[in-house]
């Protein structure tokens, strides 16, 4: 099933709410304002506001999904059936005001890797 889901070529993870679902412009109103900082970090501004950021791969074998809610009619229970649309290996998580490395998204990476370390290569 996931095997069928194209993968794409980068997510952005950005402290801000956008109103907005759907492909956006990021060469062209984004990626120009990236620039590489030390270490593996970055930097880019939205819309006028510094952003700090470091670009992440999740572990081998995960990957990040952008899913689509299915609706279907005469749904009596509560489930609700995903469509995978697209997946990333990596993605790009940024921060306002602290470091990216501390970002929540970026410590639930870390708690996957550790978890896998530690249960015995189950």
């Amino acid at each position: 099933m996931s095997e069928d889901v194209p993968l794409a070529g980068q997510v952005h993870s950005v402290p801000a709410r956008i109103e907005y679902n759907g492909p956006a412009k990021i060469a062209e109103f984004f990626e120009s304002s990236r620039r590489q900082t030390a270490d593996r970090h970055e930097s880019a501004t939205f819309r006028g506001r510094p952003l700090q950021g470091v670009e992440v791969e999740v572990p081998e074998s995960y990957r990040l999904y952008i899913a689509e809610k299915l609706v279907e009619e005469n749904q009596d229970n509560n489930a609700c059936k995903l469509v995978l649309k697209k997946q990333f290996k990596r993605l790009n998580v940024w921060s306002l005001d602290e470091p990216a490395d501390t970002a929540k998204l970026l410590q639930a990476i870390a708690w996957v890797e550790i978890a896998e370390s530690i249960s015995c290569g189950r």
